[in-house]
């Protein structure tokens, strides 16, 4: 055999060890988050024979200790936070059946009220047709590179798209300089603090500049970690009649063999008194009709809240028009083409006195459209995987 030809072999097998070795490990990491999930044969021994439910529950239980543990702790904070579920007069029944569809189909304790699992959606049918967290999670895995933390950090992903944010920031780390501090903040009089490794609207702080001895400020923030600070962006009146936090958009955007295709995506108003604008924080939201920008559900909350108008506002939420829609769309799908490891991405969006402006890029995105809509994404999902590549392959079709 010719030396030349063996080691040009062994170079490029060396060459495709660490991507063979992250694919290993990101099978391994969706093997671990689903398998605590029944098997068709189990889930449907429950679905059409009642008086067995409980018996292979508590087989999965015993069987998944750290998944059981987890789910104590989501149901328990559900119970404290939602007054809806204290007026429930058979609690413990709905107990299990929260917990029947945290090990049958993967669905979280707080979905079960954003979906309506309790209700609308109780037959199993149509629980069938939603996406659940546990399966979203691993989709995500099975599409996106993570060992490219770009979308991970929020400074990272600020300096490294720069030019699609409209607004100023300086990131804060053990390099950055008290002088660099000082000329981000002359002349302001508030800023926005993020913590670069936040979700979901945690640790996103207003910042009022009269308020902080600045020495004192830069210190703390440099000892507790990095941080990214901002401009505070101004929203557009058109989105400001619904509350004076910073509304916003959430677009997904799938990168498949017909190119990148922006798929579902809700908007997301604020309350009186909130800063940050999130759903899973009590603000309202409602599903977005991703080809024209209207908005095509009524509201909905994380309690399980339906509202036809805007609690504090009185303006009707169904059929609202997202300004300048197309400029949305067209700059998520920029984005997304640049993001050659994120086969799936989520974009908050913010409509301001300059336009459509990046809040943050996520590739983790929740599917809360359809709790806007009470409709399933799943066969919608299945297709969309079938035409993406897949880091590690993922079955959204219940295992065997």
């Amino acid at each position: 055999m010719n030396k030349w030809w063996i080691k040009k072999t062994f170079r490029a097998v060396v060459a495709k060890m660490p991507m063979i070795f992250h694919r290993l490990m990101t099978k391994e990491k969706i093997r671990q988050l689903s398998k605590h999930l029944m098997t068709e044969e189990d889930l449907k021994i429950c679905e059409n024979d009642f008086s067995r439910r409980d018996a292979i529950v508590e087989k999965y239980r015993l069987k998944y200790p750290k998944a059981e543990k987890l789910f104590e702790r989501k149901l328990e904070d559900l119970l404290k936070h939602n007054p809806l579920l204290k007026q429930v007069t058979d609690l413990e029944s709905v107990k299990k059946d929260i917990r029947f569809c945290w090990y049958g189909y993967g669905f979280h304790p707080d979905e079960y009220m954003f979906f309506d699992l309790g209700g609308v959606n109780k037959d199993s049918e149509k629980r069938r047709t939603f996406v659940s967290e546990q399966e979203r999670v691993c989709f995500r895995f099975s599409v996106n590179d993570f060992s490219d933390s770009l979308l991970s950090d929020k400074a990272d992903a600020f300096n490294r798209l720069r030019k699609y944010y409209k607004r100023n920031a300086l990131v804060i780390d053990r390099k950055t300089s008290f002088e660099e501090f000082e000329r981000f903040v002359k002349g302001k009089k508030e800023f926005v603090e993020k913590f670069v490794s936040s979700s979901r609207g945690q640790a996103v702080k207003l910042i009022i500049v009269s308020e902080i001895q600045k020495k004192d400020y830069f210190k703390k923030l440099k000892k507790q970690g990095r941080f990214l600070l901002e401009d505070r962006m101004i929203q557009s009146a058109v989105l400001d009649q619904w509350s004076t936090s910073l509304n916003n958009i959430r677009v997904s955007t799938f990168r498949t063999g017909r190119g990148i295709l922006p798929i579902c995506g809700f908007f997301t108003m604020g309350r009186k008194g909130t800063f940050v604008v999130n759903a899973t924080i009590g603000c309202v939201f409602a599903a977005i009709d991703v080809k024209t920008g209207l908005i095509c559900s009524e509201g909905c909350d994380e309690l399980g809240n339906r509202y036809i108008t805007h609690p504090d506002n009185g303006l009707v939420i169904e059929g609202f028009q997202l300004p300048e829609w197309n400029h949305a769309i067209a700059l998520c799908i920029e984005i997304a083409d640049k993001l050659d490891n994120f086969a799936y991405v989520s974009f908050d969006l913010a409509h301001t006195v300059k336009g459509w402006d990046v809040v943050e890029i996520n590739p983790s995105g929740q599917f809360l459209h359809q709790a806007g809509t009470l409709e399933g994404f799943r066969q919608e999902l299945i297709k969309l995987t079938a035409d993406m590549a897949q880091l590690a392959p993922y079955d959204l079709k219940r295992r065997k």
